[in-house]
């Protein structure tokens, strides 16, 4: 049987079948873990629909979906968990918080990239 998780079906189909060359041993096992896949799809499309609706419903997390590259995760994510704008006194405080910087070895502290040459960080120059 191959592996990997494009040959899931495959396997759903072989465990299912009673005229496959399966041991009983490893049908019994599998059949658990088939039960146990379609349970987990339930749950994703449960939460699938949530995000969506949550997407839908929320303005700010709609219009962080006219970004390129943030869908409806991302943004219900962001519009959830965010702190409002005012918290941050520049926009690269902002950045720096989303996570949008690298580890500064020689500052010691996070800093987050200032287009095109400069470096920026929240501990000192």
């Amino acid at each position: 049987m191959p592996q990997g998780s494009t040959n899931v079906q495959r396997l759903v189909v072989v465990v299912a079948g009673e005229g496959s060359d399966l041991p009983e041993a490893a049908r019994a096992s599998l059949q658990i873990l088939t039960a146990t896949l379609a349970q987990l799809d339930g749950q994703i499309e449960t939460l699938v629909a949530e995000i969506d609706w949550r997407a839908k419903e929320n303005v700010v997390a709609r219009r962080l979906m006219t970004i390129p590259g943030i869908g409806q995760l991302i943004a219900t994510a962001i519009a959830t968990l965010a702190p409002p704008p005012q918290v941050f006194r520049k926009g690269w405080d902002c950045a720096a918080w989303l996570g949008l910087g690298f580890w500064s070895a020689r500052r010691r502290c996070w800093s987050a990239w200032r287009w095109p040459t400069k470096w920026r960080g929240s501990c000192g120059p």
